[in-house]
């Protein structure tokens, strides 16, 4: 019995089985396996987009736009020349107050968009408050209102969305004057607030400077100007007297002068301020103005056609792709024989390409033939089966890959060649008995006596199509009503002997065959007349004897059906027949993907 590592022992990865990378075979195979939900997802999710634009209504974008000066020049002569300068912080606080609910609500005011019904749409009158209608589309105009900066210049853009192209014109539009007579209303209460203070100011100064020039008349009248230092004091006291503080001293002309002198320039000056507040409250300066008025748009701005189909195309692959990828974690399915070797530990005999029969008829039903075949997977007939395709094409890349599996169990780990082989599946349909017959073929070329038994008694594949009309085969010869000589048939030009299935009906359900002495006796005769004999077992999943007989063959080959065969019902086939203790020569993976023939009548697999 042969004894391989299983996949994740040390010496299953010491021994190469485990592979880093995916071939470009696998990937095609994978394309190929989920080709109809890959397409599939991409339809479903192009319809959709299609859908989407078809009831999705139109969208316009009307766009206006205005230009903030770093610099406004002054209006009035002999004003002071501001040097106002903007930056990217301030620039952006234009941009604030454009998106502020102060904007929205002078211009839903403005065009009255709180009753527009194509603004607001149809809503019955008294379901809600006037208030709460205001507010309403007060935060709609937010949503659809669209400011942003122009590049790094002092320029802004104000767009608008909406379903009716001249309703966006107008709301863009209105949204630019708005914000400048918003601006205009804001410098005119700040230049106002400004004017009331300076007037206050300017009346408190005039009161100084009067005063301090009133007290310099008042010195000049009362004063002499000769100042004698030497007087005594006007106490008349002869003690001495201490330095007098300038507090204590009395003014003299010259302090009182410089005094009024400059309350009266504090003054001017604050009365020139003064009177530049007044000129700026009545012609306030603004630093915004329109360079660009929103026309009305022609061509809609949402949806995209070419963008949502791109991205509905482009998702519907990406998920078709996700898909496919969980269908086909979730499914397992053998595929190529390397995985069998590396998950099951199971000894790899090759992939056997799958070939299709001839294609023939004319250019419209091969189209018809194909697009059935992509969206449908009919099984395969017996009697379209050519069971000598070794024979018939020994060239082909078929007959190739069954002669390496006749080369790699002829090579095996024993020190004898196996005679009696049996081909074992887990389903049925997956190629044993095509395998069966070509291998027996590939036997027979290499110069040995072979005999093909089909012992599938329940489906009898190989005898309805190699001895349509045998009345005898081994269900007879195990009934005991003929013997292996009369049974016996010379099929493929006399190159390998077959023994039918056989028609008796008194084996009770064949739950007997695996323990009959008969059918111990018949391999044991079978194998010292021929050079080798290949029994074609019946898929264990359905019949339970083909293990037994199985464990009675000195090798089995286990079939396997690439994207079909599930991986855990191939390893509890493997399991099951290292219980009975027969002897795995290994797996062959049939109907692989391969894309190079060298044959154009091919054939198809049945069994």
């Amino acid at each position: 019995m042969l004894n391989l590592p299983v996949r994740g022992s040390d010496s299953a990865i010491g021994g190469g089985y485990r592979r880093d990378y995916i071939s470009h075979v696998e990937i095609t195979s994978f394309l190929r396996r989920y080709l109809r939900t890959i397409v599939g997802t991409f339809a479903v999710a192009l319809s959709l987009a299609t859908i989407y634009l078809i009831h999705t209504p139109p969208t316009y974008t009307a766009r206006a736009q205005l230009l903030i000066e770093g610099k406004p020049s002054p209006p009035v002569r002999g004003s002071s020349e501001d040097t106002y300068q903007l930056d990217g912080p301030q620039v952006e606080s234009q941009i604030a107050v454009l998106r502020s609910e102060t904007i929205a609500r002078g211009v839903v005011d403005t065009l009255s968009l709180d009753h527009d019904v194509d603004f607001m749409g149809v809503i019955r009158p008294g379901l809600v408050s006037d208030d709460l209608l205001k507010q309403m589309a007060i935060e709609k105009f937010i949503a659809g209102l669209e400011v942003g900066r122009i590049d790094i210049s002092y320029a802004i853009s104000i767009g608008f969305n909406s379903k009716s192209p001249q309703l966006a014109a107008k709301i863009a539009n209105t949204t630019a004057a708005v914000y400048l007579r918003d601006l205009v209303d804001t410098r005119a209460r700040a230049a106002h607030v400004g004017s009331d203070w300076l007037e206050k100011r300017v009346n408190e100064l005039r009161k100084q400077m009067n005063a301090a020039a009133r007290r310099v008349q008042e010195f000049k009248a009362s004063q002499d100007y000769r100042i004698d230092r030497s007087a005594p004091p006007e106490d008349g006291d002869d003690k001495p007297q201490g330095p007098k503080t300038a507090a204590e001293e009395p003014p003299t002309l010259d302090v009182l002068e410089s005094t009024a002198i400059s309350y009266r320039k504090i003054y001017e000056n604050f009365y020139q301020a003064f009177m530049e507040a007044v000129q700026r409250e009545s012609y306030p300066v603004m630093n915004a103005r329109v360079i660009s008025v929103a026309a009305v748009p022609t061509a809609k701005s949402y949806p995209k056609p070419l963008i949502v189909l791109a991205l509905g195309s482009l998702g519907g692959i990406l998920l078709g792709f996700a898909i496919a990828l969980a269908r086909n974690a979730l499914a397992h399915p053998v595929r190529f024989s390397h995985q069998v070797r590396e998950e099951l530990g199971l000894r790899s005999l090759g992939d056997i390409p799958k070939v299709l029969a001839p294609v023939t008829g004319s250019l419209k039903k091969r189209l018809h033939d194909s697009i059935t075949s992509l969206w449908q997977k009919a099984p395969e007939r017996p009697y379209a089966i050519a069971f000598t395709e070794v024979l018939d094409a020994p060239y082909s890349v078929f007959s190739e890959a069954i002669r390496r599996v006749r080369t790699t169990i002829s090579l095996g780990p024993s020190t004898e060649q196996p005679k009696t082989i049996g081909i074992v599946s887990s389903m049925p349909y997956e190629g044993k008995s095509t395998i069966a017959a070509n291998l027996a073929v590939a036997f027979a070329i290499n110069g040995g006596q072979t005999l093909l038994v089909d012992a599938d008694i329940r489906n009898r594949t190989l005898s309805k199509v190699l001895a349509p009309t045998s009345e005898a085969g081994i269900a007879d010869i195990i009934a005991g009503l003929v013997d292996l000589e009369t049974s016996v048939l010379s099929i493929a030009g006399g190159k390998i002997d077959f023994l039918p299935a056989g028609a008796a009906p008194s084996v009770n359900g064949l739950a007997e065959l695996s323990t009959n002495d008969v059918l111990k006796g018949l391999i044991d005769a079978t194998s010292k007349k021929y050079s080798v004999v290949i029994f074609d077992l019946p898929a264990s999943h359905n019949i339970a004897y083909a293990i037994p007989v199985a464990s009675m063959l000195d090798g089995v080959v286990l079939i396997a059906e690439s994207e079909a065969t599930p991986m855990a019902l191939l390893n509890e086939l493997a399991i099951n027949l290292r219980a009975a203790q027969a002897n795995i020569l290994g797996c062959a993976v049939t109907k692989a993907a391969n894309r190079h023939f060298t044959r154009k009548a091919q054939i198809a697999y049945a069994g």
